[in-house]
């Protein structure tokens, strides 16, 4: 279900879905922060929400299944 939601952003290879997570992948902070709108609407409009614990928003560098991605 998720991966139909968001299909056109992970075509674009501006995100990576894996199980409950979600990774934004942008150079530009203003892209950054449209796609995170995008991906926010697209979750109210199917009456998803997310856990505000788990999400971290804004980030340059993260630790995801012991790797560091930048």
């Amino acid at each position: 279900m998720i991966d139909t939601l968001f299909c056109e952003l992970n075509m674009k290879g501006k995100i990576v879905i894996y199980m409950d997570n979600i990774l934004i992948f942008t150079e530009i902070m203003d892209e950054h922060r449209d796609i995170v709108k995008k991906i926010l609407q697209i979750l109210a409009n199917n009456k998803l929400s997310l856990h505000s614990k788990k999400c971290k928003f804004h980030q340059t560098k993260i630790d995801y299944l012991r790797v560091i991605v930048l």
